[in-house]
C-alpha cells in the first residue's frame, strides 16, 4: 500500500468517525429537546461536515427558531427574569391546544431545558460508546 491511499484510507475513516459521532450527538440533543409536538426536536440534524485539512468539524443546526426559548426560557425563567406582558393590547392569548384558548394578562413564562448543554454534557459518554 503506497502513502497516498493510507492517507486516503485514514482520512475516510476519520470522516466516517465525525460523521457517527455528529449523529450520536444529534440523538442526544433530541433526547433531551422538550417534545410536546415533536416538531423543534426533529428540526435537529447534521447540516455540514467539513474538511480543513488538520481537522473535521460538523455543524449541527436546530431548525426551528423558538427552541432557543425552549433552551434558555422565557418570561421570569428567562434572561429578562421579568413575566411576559402583552405589547399592544391589555390581554395575551394562547390556544392552549387541549384546553381551547387561554387569556391573561401576564403569563410567568417557560421554564428552560437545557436541551442544548444537556447533550454537550453528554458528550463523553458519546465518545465512549462508539469506540
Amino acid at each position: 500500500m503506497d502513502m497516498s491511499s493510507l492517507e486516503t484510507r485514514v482520512r475516510d475513516a476519520g470522516r466516517e468517525r465525525v460523521e457517527l459521532l455528529a449523529d450520536e450527538f444529534v440523538n442526544a440533543v433530541k433526547s433531551f429537546a422538550p417534545r410536546r409536538t415533536g416538531r423543534g426536536a426533529d428540526s435537529v440534524e447534521v447540516v455540514d461536515i467539513s474538511d480543513s485539512g488538520d481537522e473535521y468539524v460538523a455543524r449541527i443546526e436546530v431548525g426551528e427558531d423558538y427552541m432557543v426559548w425552549q433552551n434558555y426560557g422565557t418570561g421570569i425563567y428567562g434572561p429578562s427574569g421579568e413575566p411576559i406582558r402583552p405589547k399592544h393590547g391589555n390581554v395575551l392569548v394562547f390556544d392552549a391546544t387541549i384546553g381551547g384558548l387561554t387569556f391573561a394578562t401576564w403569563v410567568r413564562g417557560t421554564e428552560p431545558t437545557h436541551f442544548w448543554e444537556r447533550a454537550i454534557d453528554n458528550w463523553p459518554r458519546i465518545v465512549a460508546g462508539l469506540r
